[in-house]
């Protein structure tokens, strides 16, 4: 059993639980997964590793309740435990030192850029973060990617948080800034911002 020592609703519908798994704090790297099951006779679910701190032996996941398996896992109070926990598996994200690195992050997806954006930043890149979402409540991590991000930019839809309008538009100004264009650029989203940051790079 893996206990959860804390559950908190970032977003609407999205959760960021701590676990106690030590091995797998050991062991995972950036991009990599874990399987979940919240007991016996239930379904195993795919769920990022977005940090691990080994010292105290948990992982933090994010959980979208969008099905009825992601929605009971959610309702687990702290305190109470998963059956299971394996991992970590896939495989990581190639992580290299190449300058200066534009993270983009759009919706969900920033919970899957955070580890990648934090690997960046500790092998020596300089990382300019761009966030976005369709309003304020579905910006999340802006603080924990300020930590050590030169920059983090946000834009929503409506303009409620940050810029209005698109990841893709904070990333055309970087790349024609001057001292701020990015060498290398990951991105993390819907399939249609990720082919609009692809067409810009």
């Amino acid at each position: 059993m893996f206990t959860i020592v804390e559950n908190d609703m970032i977003a609407p519908h999205l959760h960021r639980i701590k676990v106690v798994a030590p091995l797998v704090a050991q062991a995972r790297k950036p991009g990599q997964f874990v399987m979940v099951r919240l007991a016996e006779g239930e379904e195993r679910i795919p769920l990022t590793i977005g940090d691990a701190d080994i010292r105290e032996g948990t992982i933090s996941l994010f959980v979208q309740a969008i099905g009825s398996s992601t929605q009971k896992i959610v309702a687990v109070p702290v305190g109470g435990a998963l059956r299971d926990v394996a991992g970590p598996l896939g495989m990581p994200t190639h992580i290299e030192k190449s300058g200066r690195v534009a993270c983009i992050g759009g919706g969900v997806g920033t919970a899957v850029l955070f580890p990648m954006a934090k690997a960046l930043a500790e092998a020596g890149n300089e990382v300019i973060t761009i966030i976005g979402g369709r309003n304020k409540s579905l910006i999340i991590l802006a603080d924990e990617l300020a930590a050590f991000s030169r920059q983090v930019r946000v834009t929503t839809d409506d303009g409620s948080m940050g810029s209005r309008g698109f990841v893709t538009d904070e990333l055309e100004t970087l790349i024609q800034t001057p001292g701020l264009s990015p060498d290398t650029v990951f991105a993390v989203g819907p399939l249609p911002m990720m082919r609009a940051v692809s067409e810009l790079t």
